[in-house]
């Protein structure tokens, strides 16, 4: 919220005198050429309007938004003039917005946004390195550390992407006040720590030899588009060569080992990483996200597109449901699913947006899976036990892991929809070969389930996640 200030205050000795804050207006007669501008507040005219450029600084230009453009739409209640972005500075340093309304609302309101901006704290930026190993504690199920220590510190954490950095390490870089980005450097080396404990002790247990090595040849269709949006997708199988039946997989998210999300390695996860980098670019253009704005309450099951809050990029989404607010439609919660990735977020609906036709043409890259051959020690898996899986598997770290399908359960969640393929996961990365369902066993997470038969899980006629062979497709 922005607290009251006094209109009288001098805009010359709040800014230039105090050599603060890098605030500057221009003001802009045009009475010649008077804009008519409707109060949105009272529904009055007035044609004898001036227009003011305000520069703010590119680093305040966040909290001068607010979230959702809160703190704009309050200078504009409080003042009754009209803010709207501009351009940019030439030098980059600033952006400049634009207030229009009579020549004393417009007054008030560069005093109100002088002020505020005055109190804010400066913010900096510091960087680190940490070790690429521990991404996967630092980031947590469903980035969940990422975001709690971000919730704590009140710092912004973002993480370089790890073919960015060189090495054994990556950059981690921190934005917020120097408390805040103290507490926030602080609970991520934690984090750190307790990676380096947890592999000491895999690494002690671990004393079987080697086994040989092995080669994996995978094949993969060519990618093919559909004709046109809608059309049923095309199936594309991707069959291990070997007889020992093995995938390369990423694991891209997880909730606990019984329900987690893989990504299949080959051509397909090279397309996806262009159709991610185009989605940014297309939706980072404000004329697209005007078209693209939706006219009408989003709809649950509809396809839309969303900016993941980790790394700011646009990805594809399933809306799964929608709490309307009456009183402000565009703040509606929408919960969404990143149908390539497997995050779940909560947005509000004025973060929401149609996706565009071209987006459309590849089939959805996160296939859900279950670990094969463990049961949750107690019923139901634990915290440590998910954490431990997160760190085993490298849940969005885009490591490669080795998958064997081997057979399929009833989705719990959906029953009607189809089968969730069972999995083992082998990490052949390490010099002795670590077998996820065999670390959770030793940790006293999991036990194997008792030899019994049980009845095969149909597959549903024409299921597009499994092909014929049954290997995923």
């Amino acid at each position: 919220m922005i607290k009251p200030v006094a209109a009288g205050i001098a805009l010359g000795a709040s800014i230039v005198g105090a050599g603060a804050l890098a605030l500057y207006f221009l003001l802009k007669d045009e009475t010649r050429h008077p804009i008519e501008y409707i109060q949105r507040s009272t529904g009055l005219r007035s044609k004898n309007t001036v227009t003011s450029d305000v520069f703010i600084p590119e680093e305040k230009v966040a909290v001068f938004i607010g979230r959702a453009g809160s703190n704009i739409k309050e200078i504009e209640t409080r003042t009754n003039t009209k803010i709207t972005h501009k351009t940019e500075s030439k030098d980059g340093r600033f952006v400049i917005y634009s207030v229009q309304g009579s020549a004393e609302n417009v007054q008030e309101a560069e005093t109100v946004i002088s002020e505020f901006l005055a109190t804010q704290p400066d913010l900096k930026n510091i960087e680190i390195n940490v070790p690429k190993m521990a991404l996967g504690r630092i980031y947590g199920r469903e980035k969940a550390n990422l975001l709690k220590m971000q919730q704590i510190s009140g710092a912004k954490i973002s993480i370089y992407s790890e073919h960015e950095s060189k090495g054994e390490e990556v950059r981690v870089s921190f934005h917020g006040t120097p408390r805040q980005i103290a507490l926030a450097k602080s609970l991520v080396e934690e984090k750190v720590e307790e990676d380096r404990e947890l592999r000491e002790g895999i690494l002690q247990r671990v004393r079987s030899p080697r086994s040989p090595a092995r080669q994996f040849c995978i094949t993969n269709s060519p990618y093919k588009e559909a004709s046109a949006p809608g059309s049923k997708r095309l199936v594309e199988k991707l069959n291990a060569t070997m007889q020992n039946g093995f995938l390369e997989v990423y694991v891209s998210a997880m909730k606990n080992p019984s329900r987690f999300w893989i990504q299949k390695v080959g051509p397909t996860s090279v397309e996806l990483d262009k159709l991610v980098d185009k989605m940014t670019e297309f939706y980072s253009q404000e004329e697209n996200l005007e078209v693209c704005k939706p006219r009408e309450a989003i709809e649950v099951g509809s396809m839309a597109a969303a900016q993941f809050s980790v790394d700011g990029k646009w990805y594809r989404a399933h809306v799964k449901d929608v709490v309307v607010d009456d009183y402000d439609p565009l703040m509606s919660k929408v919960e969404v699913f990143f149908v390539d990735y497997g995050d779940e977020e909560v947005k509000s609906q004025s973060e929401v947006y149609n996706l565009n036709s071209q987006f459309l043409r590849l089939r959805h890259q996160a296939i859900e899976c279950s670990l094969a051959g463990v049961n949750p020690v107690g019923g139901e898996w634990s915290e440590d036990a998910s954490d431990l899986f997160a760190e085993l598997t490298y849940a969005s770290r885009w490591k490669v892991m080795m998958a064997k399908m081997q057979g399929f359960k009833e989705n719990p969640i959906d029953r009607a929809s189809s089968p969730i393929p069972q999995v083992d996961l082998v990490d052949t990365s390490r010099p002795e070969d670590i077998v996820v369902a065999d670390e959770l066993v030793k940790h006293n997470f999991a036990t194997r389930p008792s030899p019994k038969k049980t009845a095969p899980v149909m597959i549903p006629a024409g299921e597009e996640d499994i092909a014929e062979d049954g290997f995923f497709e």
